[in-house]
């Protein structure tokens, strides 16, 4: 409840004004607009290749997200009855060979490398890695560090390897995403999580100058915008701001301003909306949930 209730109203909002906009721009067939309009603010964008970049592009990856909450039940409960170990490798095996199956047989949908890249059969792997970091460096030791010291800067050393292996494949495949080849797939499902959570957990565990920048009241406030300004940064908005921007400011000037304007965008839209919906969601759900149980007493 409390990511449907952080998720949806600001993806909501920004999708149908994004379909809006487009409508003036070149009007098209009503009950084909409405379609779309509403396959993007379902997230079922996400599960169709000749879709998932449709709307606001970069929110094909709250469809993994989501997909992920739907397995959760799954996945946690196969962690407590067997353990994450034995568990969670063979069921991301199981889920990206159901995936891979599945889009076999409908291949309309799209191709095996979109199911390994972009949907939560194949990406099932991060969020398991994520949730394994938390599992044994956190759930099997509650209220203790983690002995290992130094994480963030081994971490940081991995995240730095991790990318530096994206670039060279990238390169070395000679198209313009590396996670479009299946090296680059297993690179980015596999090995970067392994470096974020590594460098997470050190975060979480140590006190650096990392940790204590990231703490800064002014990046906490841009933290908190971030998913607004993830939904924004290649949105209506970015477009709209370019052509006044670019022509008018040398291409670095240009791009650091139009940085700035959007995060004082997503920042107005975090407590303009994200916030104050969220909250008031939660209210009313707690409330709808409070209230037969009050009924009965």
């Amino acid at each position: 409840l409390h990511r449907v209730a952080r998720i949806a109203p600001v993806n909501v909002v920004l999708t149908t004004a994004t379909f809006i906009a487009g409508w003036f721009e070149a009007p098209r067939v009503l009950w084909k607009w409405l379609g779309m309009c509403l396959v993007n603010v379902t997230l079922l964008k996400g599960l169709t290749e000749d879709r998932y970049l449709t709307g606001i592009g970069p929110a094909w990856s709250l469809t993994v997200e989501e997909g992920f909450y739907l397995l959760a039940p799954l996945v946690f409960g196969l962690g407590w009855r067997f353990g994450p170990r034995r568990a969670w490798p063979l069921l991301a095996l199981a889920v990206a060979g159901l995936g891979l199956g599945v889009y076999a047989l409908l291949p309309a949908l799209g191709t095996y490398m979109f199911v390994l890249k972009a949907t939560i059969f194949g990406r099932l792997t991060e969020f398991l890695v994520g949730a394994g970091f938390a599992w044994f460096f956190f759930r099997e030791n509650p209220g203790t560090e983690p002995k290992r010291r130094h994480l963030t800067l081994w971490g940081s050393l991995a995240l730095g390897l991790a990318v530096a292996g994206l670039v060279i494949i990238h390169h070395a495949a000679g198209v313009g995403v590396s996670i479009v080849v299946l090296p680059g797939v297993l690179a980015n499902n596999l090995l970067l999580p392994w470096a974020t959570g590594l460098l997470l957990v050190g975060l979480a565990t140590e006190t650096t100058w990392l940790s204590r920048a990231l703490g800064a009241a002014p990046l906490q406030m841009l933290g908190r915008a971030s998913y607004c300004f993830y939904l924004l940064h290649m949105s209506l908005v970015a477009q709209w701001l370019r052509p006044w921007l670019v022509p008018a400011l040398a291409p670095p000037v240009a791009a650091l301003v139009l940085l700035a304007l959007l995060w004082l965008v997503s920042i107005g839209l975090y407590y303009g909306l994200e916030k104050p919906t969220h909250r008031w969601l939660l209210q009313r759900w707690q409330r709808t949930r409070s209230a037969p149980v009050a009924a009965h007493a």
